[in-house]
């Protein structure tokens, strides 16, 4: 991925920021404090300036914001934790297993600009543009440690995984392979096989298709480890910064507010199927389900189906500050949202909703009854070695109703006399375990 901007002349993005510090900032202050700037913020803005604020969706909800101190720049999801690329501030470990209370379990510190992070069997590696390529061995995620580093003498931008070989994009030195089977210390294995400065790439058979800032899309032979062979080169004129492909589809954002939409039935050869104008720069993109979800900056983050052959908008979310980079699996959309932080979505577009998340693997799973005359929801666990952390209660909006917290016992009570009857969500976070359930209130 680029480089985020770190000045902005556009008016969007200043107010965003600036919203999304007011909420923050009043969440801290009595009501008549909170009354007296509504107020005054209500007399400076303008009905046009409030409009570029406010939030805007479709088909997707807010579940929670992790805050970070720079830009959340890159984001892996690896089973209940989230790894966050997290700039100048390194790399963040963020246990998600409550989607509503994200808590950091620890920390990498970076001396420049963490952009890029991948996780795979016990390790984490990321793409580091001041030191290199950082492995870090988080089997124990409490207590990430890192094993090495490789230093290219320039700043690597993307990182591909494939067994124990690694695929570096490195700014002017193109496509940089390491064996990594040793993990503190890699291996050169080749270097170079590009024409411009590449910033992404995905892989199909012995087929590498890369975002090549300066040219376009280009095509290279992996075949050979040892001599990779750049093979075409498909001018796209708009700065391509990440790419991702299911099946025979290829997507690549560019930074000039476009997205292309390739068939590589034909690897050498990706024709053009489809592309999308943005008013604001594509910075990222994912593939999940025959969904395609693209980090589209100021604009936040959108979904759209191409099983066609073409690009048909499902859903979007307008988030707090720029997205960066987005990621989906079967119950969440997880953004990297710049000076936003993390932020986390649900979506009717997954598989999964909340509904479906009851079927965690557990051995007990809870119960969940209305009594009828005492007014009161109870949940209760039958498993000895279990037991209940704690429990959120959201409406079908997604909004908190009311939350209990440090419970700690494998049976409990909460009444529901202040509910209005309709449909809500039991957030239940167990010793071991997460999971959903809905309850209708008539």
């Amino acid at each position: 991925m680029a480089q985020p901007l770190h000045k902005s002349g556009k008016k969007g993005m200043k107010l965003k920021a600036f919203y999304f510090n007011i909420k923050q900032c009043l969440a801290e202050q009595p009501m008549t404090f909170k009354l007296f700037l509504s107020i005054l913020l209500i007399s400076i803005l303008t009905p046009s300036s409030f409009s570029a604020v406010l939030t805007d969706s479709l088909n997707m909800k807010m579940v929670s914001v992790f805050p970070v101190k720079d830009y959340a720049y890159g984001l892996y999801i690896d089973n209940d934790l989230a790894y966050i690329a997290n700039y100048s501030r390194g790399l963040r470990i963020i246990d998600i297993s409550d989607p509503f209370h994200p808590e950091e379990i620890s920390f990498i510190n970076s001396t420049f600009w963490a952009r890029n992070v991948i996780v795979s069997g016990g390790y984490a590696y990321y793409a580091d543009r001041d030191n290199g390529f950082v492995i870090v061995d988080v089997s124990n995620p409490s207590k990430p440690a890192v094993k090495s580093i490789y230093d290219f003498y320039d700043y690597p931008e993307a990182i591909l995984l494939e067994g124990n070989t690694a695929y570096i994009a490195v700014n002017n030195l193109g496509i940089n392979v390491l064996d990594i089977s040793d993990k503190s210390k890699p291996v050169l294995v080749s270097s170079g096989a590009n024409v411009g400065r590449v910033k992404h790439f995905a892989k199909s058979g012995n087929f590498l298709y890369t975002a090549d800032y300066d040219y376009g899309l280009s095509v290279v032979d992996v075949s050979s480890l040892k001599e990779i062979k750049w093979l075409s080169l498909f001018k796209i004129g708009s700065g391509p910064i990440d790419i991702a492909l299911q099946g025979k589809y290829l997507f690549v954002a560019g930074r000039y507010r476009e997205l292309f939409m390739y068939d590589i039935s034909i690897p050498q050869y990706p024709k053009i199927l489809d592309t999308l104008n943005f008013s604001t720069m594509s910075w990222g993109v994912y593939v999940f389900n025959n969904l395609l979800f693209v980090a589209t900056g100021e604009e936040g983050v959108r979904a759209y189906s191409f099983i066609n052959d073409t690009l048909e908008l499902k859903g979007y979310y307008n988030t707090p500050s720029v997205s960066y980079d987005v990621i989906a699996d079967k119950r969440h959309i997880y953004v990297a949202d710049g000076l936003g932080g993390m932020v986390i979505l649900n979506s009717s577009l997954l598989d999964a909703t909340n509904d479906s998340e009851e079927s965690v693997d557990l051995v007990f799973s809870p119960k969940v009854s209305y009594n009828f005359i005492s007014g009161e929801i109870s949940v209760s666990i039958d498993d000895s070695n279990n037991y209940i952390r704690s429990i959120t209660l959201f409406d079908a909006s997604g909004k908190i109703q009311t939350e209990y917290d440090k419970i700690n016992e494998r049976q409990f009570s909460l009444s529901q006399d202040y509910l209005m009857p309709g449909i809500y969500f039991l957030n239940i976070r167990l010793l071991n375990g997460n999971l959903t359930k809905k309850v209708i209130l008539f």
